[in-house]
């Protein structure tokens, strides 16, 4: 009787026959070659940790939990990602074309190289993200928070950040060619492209001058002001009280 030798498939954890076509593939070199066939979604996949090069092209994936998953070179072309968390995820060189982010939180997330193209990304949270090289052409940034995120050399052009928050980024070598700002806010620590002037941009607004010590200080003054009119009406007071005796 023969026995059947098997082989671990890299892309799904299964073992598969080593005499069969997967099997093959996977003895002559590796996952770049496997057909996508055998790299599309399960609903069990979500619980792995190495979710890398999987295939989750238009499936609904709204609100799910990603945290910290590996998820290298996965397919996410129209894909619903709408209030998913994926916090600390690694989303190496993804292909996230036309997909919908829309609230959700990429915080500290690992987006390099990743293809965005006319990605839906209003109001996520890509605070402290890497996004070094990502392709960003026509992606809807509005009101996302891109605050202390590394935005080297991303391609913007085309993309909408109108109320984005890039406080603290790093926007050096990123194309900027036809992006659109509207209240659209940066600080001091916010870093452009050489021969990039903020202050030239009326929609672009500079925080700098508007932290709590100002908003303090206007308090301060109305209660400094409120304290002279009460001692100036305690005085006479005084006055009116000493003419009467």
């Amino acid at each position: 009787m023969k026995t059947q030798k098997y082989v671990i498939n890299p892309v799904s954890g299964r073992k598969v026959l080593a005499k069969g076509r997967v099997g093959k593939q996977v003895l002559k070199g590796g996952r770049d070659q496997l057909p996508q066939s055998h790299t599309q979604y399960h609903n069990e996949d979500l619980r792995l940790t190495n979710l890398s090069y999987k295939t989750f092209d238009n499936r609904d994936l709204s609100h799910a939990n990603l945290d910290s998953k590996n998820l290298t070179g996965a397919f996410f072309q129209g894909a619903d990602l709408r209030d998913a968390s994926l916090k600390k995820a690694i989303l190496n060189n993804a292909t996230l074309y036309d997909a919908h982010l829309e609230r959700a939180n990429l915080t500290g997330a690992d987006l390099y190289g990743a293809k965005l193209h006319r990605a839906h990304l209003e109001g996520a949270i890509l605070k402290d993200a890497q996004l070094h090289n990502a392709e960003l052409q026509g992606a809807d940034l509005r009101d996302a928070d891109l605050r202390g995120a590394i935005l080297q050399g991303a391609k913007l052009q085309g993309a909408k950040l109108q109320g984005a928050k890039l406080q603290g980024a790093n926007l050096t070598l990123a194309d900027l060619y036809n992006a659109t700002f509207e209240n659209t806010s940066y600080n001091m620590k916010t870093r452009w492209p050489v021969g990039f002037n903020p202050e030239s941009v009326e929609e672009l607004r500079s925080t700098d001058n508007q932290g709590p010590n100002q908003q303090g200080g206007s308090k301060n003054k109305k209660s400094k002001s409120k304290s002279k009119s009460k001692s100036k009406s305690s005085s006479n007071s005084k006055s009116k009280s000493s003419s009467k005796k």
